[in-house]
This record gives structure tokens, sequence and C-alpha cells, in this order.
């Protein structure tokens, strides 16, 4: 007599239906997860870049609001200012591109007197980098150029490159506030500088306006904008734009 049981399981369509699914939904977990792992270290990499840019960011900010700060400004005649004189007055130039570099010089000790580590400046160089300089060789010499001068990196090359630094006195402005012959001053002898790495009291500028003539005094409020664009230092596509713009704290007087 023959015992029928009957088999239980699956068949071979079914075995195979059965790992096609999972092999999707495995496949599916594994892209979900690679593709939050890439986000999560795209996020890091982008926090990185910004926090090194905003530390370089933050320096020049700092350092250019001093410009021109002189000790003896409450006493002493303004127009005396050390600080600004032609040699160490605030200045943006250019080495190879449009304004990529600053100089200055503030009164860091506060001796009155200009020291060979208070002529500063900072300068965008091989074309991913931010270099400060933290002393002049002697005083009576302001340039752009290495020369004997002290320069230093303050952009952490091998993290990040700085591909783009760019400074101009765009928003500064020039006030005639003592005229030499007495006359109503108006309106018209205050000039703002609307696109321009010059300065917005340049002698040439204001006479031809008609503005002002020998003798007058003006004052020159002093801003300056910064551009700096970057990029990690092994991958150009995490990049990043930063732009300040900074009030310089100590106006600058001129008498023609």
């Amino acid at each position: 007599m023959k015992n029928n049981m009957s088999q239980i399981g699956f068949t071979l369509i079914e075995l195979m239906v059965g790992i096609s699914i999972g092999i999707i939904v495995v496949a599916g977990l594994t892209s979900f997860f690679i593709a939050t792992l890439t986000g999560s270290n795209n996020l890091i990499s982008s926090s990185k870049l910004n926090q090194e840019m905003n530390a370089a960011m933050n320096l020049m900010v700092t350092e250019i609001r001093r410009s021109g700060y002189w000790a003896n400004a409450v006493t002493g005649d303004p127009m005396a200012n050390p600080f600004y004189s032609t040699t160490h007055n605030i200045s943006v130039n250019t080495i190879s591109t449009a304004g990529d570099c600053i100089l200055l010089s503030y009164d860091l000790d506060e001796d009155g007197v200009v020291d060979t580590t208070e002529v500063l400046g900072f300068k965008h160089v091989g074309g991913n980098e931010i270099q400060m300089r933290t002393a002049v060789n002697a005083v009576g010499t302001n340039a752009c150029g290495t020369g004997s001068d002290s320069w230093s990196s303050i952009s952490n090359t091998s993290a990040i490159s700085i591909t783009s630094l760019a400074f101009t006195t765009t928003g500064s402005k020039c006030h005639n506030f003592d005229s030499a012959d007495n006359t109503t001053i108006t309106a018209d002898v205050e000039r703002t500088l609307a696109s321009d790495t010059s300065s917005a009291c340049s002698d040439a500028s204001m006479t031809l306006a008609g503005n002002a003539e020998a003798g007058d005094r003006l004052v020159e409020t002093r801003q300056i904008n910064i551009t700096m664009t970057g990029e990690l230092a092994d991958d150009a596509n995490i990049n990043a734009t930063l732009t300040s713009q900074i009030k310089v704290a100590n106006d600058w007087v001129i008498a023609l």
C-alpha cells in the first residue's frame, strides 16, 4: 500500500523570485547608505572649508579695521598721523589680479611711532594661498613684493586652496569739512566711490569735480571690501566664496 505524503517547500521559481526581491532590497539599502555617507562626507568637507576660510577672513577683517590707529590721535594733529603717511597709508594694490594685495599700518604698541612690526599687509600668492606681512625690513618701505619683508601663510594650503582674493575701496567717502575760503559747504563736496581700488579723497578727482581747493581739509571714511574664493585642496568640487565689508575705524584727514 502506497503512503502518499504531501511535500512541503518552495519551487525553484519561488526561490528565484525570493532571491531577486532580496537582491533588490539589499541594493536599495546599499545605495541609500552610500548616498547618506557621501552626503555626510560632503557636509563635513564643506564645514572644514568654511572653517579654514573664515579663520583667514576674520584675521584680515580684524587687522584692516585697525588701520591708521595712532595713540596720539586725541592730543595730536590728525594730519600728522604717521600711520596715514604717503608710505604707510592703507592702500589696495595689484600683483597678478586687480586688488589682490592690501597694505596697512597701525600703532600696535601705542608709542606713537611707526615700527617695523606695525607695517602689515595681506596678499594672494601662488594662486592658492593668502600671506600676511608681519614686519618690514625697514620703516619707510612699503610694497607687496616679498623682498626682505616677513610674509607668512595664514591659509592652510594642505587643506584648502584659495583660488582668488580681491580687495576694493568701493563705498569709501570723501568729505570736505573745512573750506579754506569759508564758503558754504554743500552736499556736492561728498564723493562716494562706486567701484574702485583707489582713495575717495584723491586730490585730482576732488578738484576736477569742483569740490575742493587749496587749503581745504578733507576727511575720508574708509570702506574695504573683501571677496575670497576657495576650494578643498583635494576636491575642487567642494568650494565656497566669502565676502566681507569693513568700515575702517580711523578716518583719514588730509589738507589740500
